[in-house]
């Protein structure tokens, strides 16, 4: 498997909510750099409408750089920040949540 992108509905049950959706995608280590990632985030945004969606989310850590780029050049911008939440493999990291409108 190269890599994968889900969206799911985010808060399900909750109505006011209904039309946002988390965005979530991984890159096998050995295909990055290649637009694998890039043509997922498209294909994902191209559908969202469809799939009844008005507001994607993506909640990503703070120090994975390649994802920041990614998200901002599809138009997310940064929403939130939970700080020091994270601990990734005994390093302790916060998390940024990014968001766009469609």
């Amino acid at each position: 498997m190269v890599g994968w992108c889900s969206l799911s509905p985010y808060r399900p049950g909750r109505k006011a909510l209904r039309t946002v959706a988390e965005i979530s995608y991984y890159v096998h280590r050995d295909h990055r750099r290649r637009g694998v990632a890039d043509a997922m985030l498209t294909h994902a945004l191209n559908i969202s409408t469809w799939l009844g969606f008005k507001n994607l989310m993506a909640i990503l850590l703070d120090r994975n750089r390649a994802s920041i780029q990614l998200l901002e050049k599809h138009g997310f911008r940064r929403r939130g920040y939970l700080p020091d939440i994270a601990d990734f493999n005994g390093t302790i990291c916060g998390q940024f949540i990014y968001g766009r409108r469609i």
